[in-house]
């Protein structure tokens, strides 16, 4: 004879989890917003604001060719630049990414670059920008 079994309730340490998880994905979310809202302003200083000291901005460019990881706020604004180019002619959308929010940069409808930031308003520490051509292709197609 089967015994029902009653739900049992999480531990302590899972209950608090998700409020964790909820507080880190609404944090990331300002922080991807205030990235956007900055670079597209074309505000240099507050975007400088935004990335940590030390931040490294990693880039996969696909097959051989990689760029070397740019290490220090100054290094990381000029990467960034470099890749995205003028915010006058950028498309720059908030979008999920891997449970993450993302931006995803494009030109005249044409997806580019995917960006992802990890950290903290004021002390982003890692920057990783996926601009490999094969990679972003689900990226261009329509929802």
């Amino acid at each position: 004879m089967r015994r029902s079994r009653t739900p049992r309730r999480p531990s302590r340490a899972r209950r608090g989890r998700a409020r964790h998880e909820a507080e880190a994905a609404a944090a990331a979310a300002a922080l991807t917003t205030s990235l956007r809202d900055a670079y597209l302003a074309g505000d240099a200083p507050a975007l400088a604001r935004l990335l940590g000291p030390d931040v490294h901005v990693v880039v996969d460019c696909g097959g051989d060719a990689s760029l070397p990881v740019a290490v220090g706020n100054a290094s990381g604004l000029t990467l960034l630049h470099g890749l995205l180019g003028d915010p006058a002619s950028l498309g720059l959308d908030i979008r999920p990414m891997n449970g993450r929010s993302g931006l995803v940069a494009s030109r005249e409808g044409r997806v580019f670059a995917v960006v992802v930031a990890d950290g903290v308003v004021g002390a982003v520490d890692h920057l990783w920008v996926v601009a490999d051509p094969e990679k972003l292709r689900h990226w261009g197609e329509p929802r």
